[in-house]
């Protein structure tokens, strides 16, 4: 087991604490940067975000991506809702003895195939006129809090450092990184 995957059980039970949720079972299934638990319990199943202690993203970011959940929501997009914890926030921040908090996030349940499993031309398709419009509606509207995160005009947007001239170099791959975010940036302009 991983030490990330590790520590991400740790915060996961913390974190639920934070909900009126009784969890029956909390499953990992998947793991990445933030790792996402399953959690089942007697009246509805969720999915827990449990974040990194190494914070990429401007600290409103979550609360922002709930705001937009849900007025996508009341647009009638089918998204995840996001539960409030019990202090009624988007987030909870979870210490667990850790030097830095983990930011943790309750959405429902999206039953369903995973996209990686059953993606073809017409889902794809879908997904570019579901990522147009939220971008239409962003230019349009923005929450509190908003000018703090990511406006998604940059490939690359994060509050970390940028290394992908690096990465070139020691794999092997030249400028290939850097010239193909140059090449992809035109079309977020």
């Amino acid at each position: 087991m991983s030490q990330v995957r590790f520590e991400h059980r740790k915060v996961a039970p913390e974190a639920l604490r934070g909900y009126d949720v009784a969890p029956q079972r909390v499953r990992l299934t998947a793991e990445s940067f933030s790792s996402v638990f399953r959690v089942t319990a007697a009246s509805a199943v969720y999915a827990l975000r449990v974040g990194s202690t190494w914070q990429i993203h401007p600290r409103q970011t979550a609360a922002v991506e709930a705001a937009c959940h849900l007025r996508l929501r009341q647009q009638g997009v089918h998204v995840p809702g996001v539960l409030a914890n019990a202090g009624g926030e988007a987030t909870t921040l979870v210490t667990d003895g850790q030097a830095l908090p983990r930011t943790c996030v309750l959405f429902d349940w999206v039953a369903g195939r995973p996209l990686r499993t059953c993606m073809n031309t017409g889902r794809a398709a879908a997904l570019g006129r579901l990522s147009a419009r939220r971008h239409q509606d962003a230019a349009a509207w923005s929450p509190q809090g908003a000018g703090d995160v990511l406006r998604a005009d940059r490939v690359l947007y994060w509050q970390a450092p940028e290394r992908l001239a690096m990465a070139g170099r020691r794999f092997g791959h030249g400028t290939l990184f850097t010239d193909a975010a140059a090449r992809a940036q035109p079309a977020l302009d």
